[in-house]
């Protein structure tokens, strides 16, 4: 049993609200009237007969029950007094679940319910948008403090995140990942010395030289040895589909652990998994639709570690507890295990870089080693000695392995079943990139990194943000009021977390209705600010790259609408211009390589769990060589003919984390 379904039968089977009206309530009423009873007695005409009655004992037992029971009573009452002073309180005119506010737990039950049947919980909050047909609500989640506040607006959304200095970052992220990464940026006010000062020591690992030069070569050199995987795979499947989720994760893993500290070609674990499928002698199955179940290969210590880690967050997101959640997990054996060896490991990298720093090596091998000079060069402007082994540049590094291969992952997963639906767009990218690139093509090799780094392909970059569209691999950004503000018209106290998401109207379902007047002034349209476009309600919810594509002349355009997979803003995803590298990367080499074709209806479902991003429960894939190699040419096919071309999406399947 996890931890979170652990909480949710303690929410659910407690019944605090009928055990507040059966009992404490009562015991207050029978205090008063005891209380009551009590002062007629001593006022009574008739009182000096009954203190005849007492000296003989007739009436001991009659006073002994009023003073019990108002001693019950006054114990009751404070209790009963501050349960209803935790009681939800909802704001004015933000719709809200009317039998919630009457409950402590609030929306906590029903949330709970819905988490423990779909794995998901971020779906639930747009849920209720729709639900209430508004594009703004209030679900009440903590005893005792303000509600969530969901908005759906992608205008409003955009105008808080880019313009409006009264939100920051929310303490959300903290109480799921604060466990684990006490230092890490993520968390922090936008104040914060602790957010300024991380943030000085690592910026410079996302400026576009860095990315070019150090960065990206690593992960390149990871996803072309995921495509051997591949070719490998394929080649024995004869056919037959077999699932790449892990393949995919592991790839990412290598690339963050590549180009953060350096990774020797002998422990990346694509490569294991390359010569553990090499050596495979396994039989295929007789039905050419049922997948062939190819080996893994073991996991190095490091890479387990993060991935244990990371998957901790999934009970911390999907519990009405995250904070006490993540302490609890931190107790086991296995979570103490895995962080001793993950500290040990980033603390023998700072070793290293150290190492080469007292050589007298200054050009960066990798990013901690970047980061280690940045600090060393920091340091000495402030007159003190570097610390190269603080916990923040280890949190730091820590969470680039964690959220960085996570993300990245998750999208591609989606991206290999969207394409696969979507034959027409893989084989418009594919003739895109062949165009781009007529020399490899001739060559019959693959565009290098080099090439891939200079081109300009609109086409493929409206690939990635379609992907990253649908994917929702965190669907949501979160912020909280730094003091009383208005949100569509609505009075927002300080202190309240105000969820902006990405995974319902505007953005994946048709638009809701809402009037210029009551956005905030940034927000509203042909006020000259910098705003989105808006999406079709007619074709919203499909697949279609190029509507990020300008119909004049086919240009990316990437305000044609609105989407919140990076955030948007200072404090949008920090590791945003490498992962969009990576995802571009990604997409051109598996199209390049390999025709994605139909899977079976049984290994194509889009149903999603929530982990620390919104994962396919399945991602299986058929693969056809795509280049005939006595010529170099594309092979024919059912060029633009697609399968399943109006995925079967709804509300709930596009939720995220």
């Amino acid at each position: 049993m996890t931890i979170y379904k652990m909480m949710v039968i303690l929410f659910l089977d407690f019944q605090a609200d009928e055990f507040m009206e059966a009992v404490a309530r009562p015991s207050f009423e029978g205090c008063a009237s005891a209380f009551h009873q009590l002062i007629d007695e001593e006022t009574s005409p008739h009182a000096g007969e009954r203190e005849d009655d007492l000296r003989i004992g007739t009436t001991t037992n009659s006073r002994l029950i009023h003073g019990r029971t108002l001693l019950l009573g006054l114990l009751a009452l404070p209790l009963y007094l501050g349960y209803r002073a935790i009681l939800p309180k909802p704001l004015a005119g933000i719709p809200y679940n009317r039998d919630a506010a009457g409950k402590l737990f609030g929306d906590v039950p029903e949330m709970m319910g819905y988490v423990m049947g779909t794995k998901r919980i971020f779906c639930w909050l747009t849920s209720l948008t729709s639900r209430h047909n508004s594009a703004i609500i209030q679900a009440f989640i903590k005893p005792g403090s303000l509600p969530w506040v969901v908005v759906t607006d992608p205008f409003e959304a955009q105008d808080i995140l880019l313009r409006r200095k009264e939100f920051d970052r929310s303490g959300f992220f903290g109480e799921l990942i604060g466990g684990i990464l006490p230092e890490q940026h993520i968390q922090f006010l936008s104040s914060d010395s602790r957010f300024k000062n991380n943030r000085n020591l690592i910026n410079h690992l996302m400026a576009p030289t860095f990315i070019r030069t150090v960065s990206a070569p690593e992960v390149y050199k990871s996803i072309s040895t995921l495509i051997k995987v591949w070719q490998v795979k394929a080649d024995m499947a004869k056919g037959r589909p077999f699932s790449t989720h892990h393949d995919i994760t592991y790839a990412a893993l290598d690339g963050i652990f590549a180009s953060s500290f350096g990774l020797p070609e002998e422990e990346s674990i694509t490569k294991k998994r390359l010569e553990a499928i090499s050596e495979w002698k396994g039989a295929l199955p007789s039905n050419a639709d049922e997948p062939v179940s190819f080996p893994d290969a073991e996991v190095p210590q490091p890479f387990a570690s993060v991935l244990i880690l990371s998957n901790s967050v999934t009970d911390t997101q999907l519990s009405p507890a995250p904070v006490l959640t993540s302490w609890v997990l931190r107790k086991f054996p296995y979570m103490k295990k895995a962080i001793a060896i993950k500290d040990d490991y980033i603390r023998n990298k700072v070793e290293e870089s150290m190492a080469l720093i007292n050589k007298g090596d200054t050009e960066p091998r990798n990013a901690l080693h970047s980061v280690c000079l940045r600090e060393k060069e920091v340091a000495e402007k402030e007159g003190r000695q570097p610390d190269y082994q603080k916990r923040g540049i280890a949190d730091e590094f820590f969470g680039f392995m964690m959220a960085g291969h996570d993300t990245s992952a998750t999208a591609v997963a989606w991206g290999v079943k969207m394409l696969t639906d979507k034959p027409s767009a893989q084989d418009e990218l594919r003739a895109t990139l062949h165009a781009e690139f007529p020399q490899a093509l001739s060559e019959k090799r693959a565009p290098t990194y080099e090439e891939l780094s200079k081109a300009h392909i609109p086409y493929l970059d409206a690939v990635v943000e379609e992907v990253l569209r649908h994917a929702n691999t965190i669907a949501f950004v979160v912020r909280q009021a730094l003091q009383d503000t208005v949100v569509l018209g609505c009075h927002i106290p300080k202190g309240t977390d105000v969820f902006l998401m990405a995974n319902g109207a505007g953005y994946l379902e048709p638009n809701m209705t809402v009037s210029d007047d009551v956005r905030s002034p940034g927000a509203r349209r042909g006020t000259g600010k910098a705003l989105s476009g808006t999406w079709d309600d007619g074709n919203i919810g499909k697949f279609r790259p190029e509507r990020w594509l300008t119909a004049e002349d086919k240009t990316f355009n990437s305000m044609a609408g609105p989407q919140l997979a990076f955030g948007l803003g200072t404090r949008g995803c920090f590791g945003k211009r490498l992962a969009i590298q990576t995802l571009k990367m990604q997409f051109a080499l598996i199209v390049w390589y390999f025709k994605l074709l139909p899977t079976p209806a049984e290994l194509s479902g889009y149903d999603a769990v929530q982990k620390f991003a919104r994962e396919p429960t399945q991602c299986y894939v058929r693969l056809e060589k795509a280049l005939n190699e006595s010529t170099g040419e594309g092979q024919s096919g059912d060029e633009g003919k697609d399968v399943r071309v109006d995925l079967k999406w709804d509300s709930a399947d596009l939720a995220g984390s």
